[in-house]
């Protein structure tokens, strides 16, 4: 049986860039993870052929356990995939405040911007998460910040015609 998901696994990470240590995050099996890192702890930055680590598959998973198990373990927080996406982004991208305001509480770069300018705000701001506007900016975003494009947040609210979130875009750089 052990050879049989040596085998697997090796699959998976020849295909997709996964190692064991990637599934175990992504199917929740915390034991095995904390295992695995008890001997290799370095691998808690281990990332995929694409730049994701232990914790981007986490907050991809909305594994909160795992993900706080992988930070106590120095996992970077602020992290970046090959296309420079942070585990903020994948949070927002998800919709999800619960996981924003946890990483945010632990420190994530609230202005992280990825290979094209985006910042997590630029991204709520696209997709109309008012909510995680609201937050993303009283902790500090930055409502004037632009993108590779030259767009703000409050440009690309108005783009796809958010207008709740523009209004608030609106004064947020009045203010800011």
């Amino acid at each position: 049986m052990r050879k049989i998901l040596f085998v697997l696994l090796s699959m998976a990470m020849a295909w997709g860039g996964f190692a064991p240590l990637h599934d175990a995050v992504m199917y929740g099996h915390l034991d095995e993870v904390k295992a695995h890192l008890a001997k290799e702890p370095n691998d808690v930055m281990r990332p995929t052929s694409t730049g994701l680590t232990p914790l981007h598959i986490a907050i991809k998973m909305r594994d909160v356990v795992m993900a706080e198990y992988l930070l106590s373990m120095k996992a970077d927080i602020d992290a970046q995939d090959d296309f420079g996406i942070s585990a903020l982004h994948l949070a927002v991208k998800q919709k999800r405040l619960d996981l924003v305001k946890f990483l945010i509480d632990r420190g994530a770069n609230i202005n992280i911007a990825n290979e094209s300018g985006i910042t997590p705000l630029h991204q709520a701001a696209f997709t109309g998460e008012l909510a995680i506007v609201e937050y993303l900016v009283q902790k500090g975003a930055n409502p004037r910040a632009k993108n590779l494009n030259d767009a703000t947040p409050f440009d690309l609210a108005m783009a796809k015609e958010n207008k709740d979130v523009a209004a608030f875009l609106y004064h947020a750089q009045k203010e800011k």
